[in-house]
Formats: structure tokens, sequence, C-alpha cells
């Protein structure tokens, strides 16, 4: 190469299929915002469980390595004890999606229309 900087010049079109793209992409994920999530998909050790998220409560669910106690508070969720050794998952505190891998423990907070799914979607080793 001589040095010279590859330049890419945009042209009026490609800003407003940017913009269309972009606009598509926000409007999916204000779609599938919090407020949708009704309830608590709760995966542990292969099982499932699920839970309301509109109620104020704690539950306990065995993991590998044993009980992860979870709270739900005021539509949150979070993990509040865990026999993990990093306890990552209890710093994560609320959130929408929260694993614990050496647990083998994930949260998700889902809609009543989503439908859960039973099968694997691929294998890994």
């Amino acid at each position: 190469m001589n040095g010279k900087k590859a330049v890419i010049h945009f042209k009026p079109l490609d800003f407003l299929i940017l913009l269309i793209i972009v606009f598509f992409a926000v409007f999916s994920f204000l779609k599938t915002s919090e407020k949708d999530a009704d309830k608590i998909l709760v995966t542990a050790n292969g099982d499932k469980y699920i839970f309301p998220i509109n109620k104020n409560s704690t539950y306990e669910v065995q993991g590998k390595l044993g009980i992860t106690k979870i709270e739900v508070k005021d539509n949150q969720v979070r993990i509040i004890d865990s026999p993990c050794p990093n306890k990552t998952c209890i710093a994560m505190g609320y959130a929408r999606v929260i694993i614990c891998l050496p647990n083998d423990v994930m949260i998700q907070k889902i809609s009543s229309g989503k439908k859960i799914q039973e099968e694997l979607d691929g294998i890994a080793k």
C-alpha cells in the first residue's frame, strides 16, 4: 500500500437507510422493555420455575452447588444469596437477566405472551 487511507463518501440515501435501521432498533428495544415483563422465568439445574413479578416475595431454587435465594420487590428481581464462590450474581443487583454460572441458575423477566422454549437451540461442549 502507498499509505493512503480509503475515504468513504456517504450519500443522502445512505443516511436515510442508517436512520431507518436505528429507528427500528430503538423501536424493537422499547417494545420489549421491562414494562412488558409480568413474570420471572428461573432455570436452575435444568428445571424451570415461573414466579409472578408483581408480588413482593423471596424464592429459593436448588442449583448445582446449593440453594439460590431470589428476591422479587417492586417489579424488580435480584439474587440475595448464592453458594457460588465469587458472588458475581449477587453483585449484579436488580437486572432483567441474571446468570449464576457456577450454580447453574438463570433468571429472566418475561411477559405473558412469551412462549417458554422447551427445546435446545444448540449444544456446547
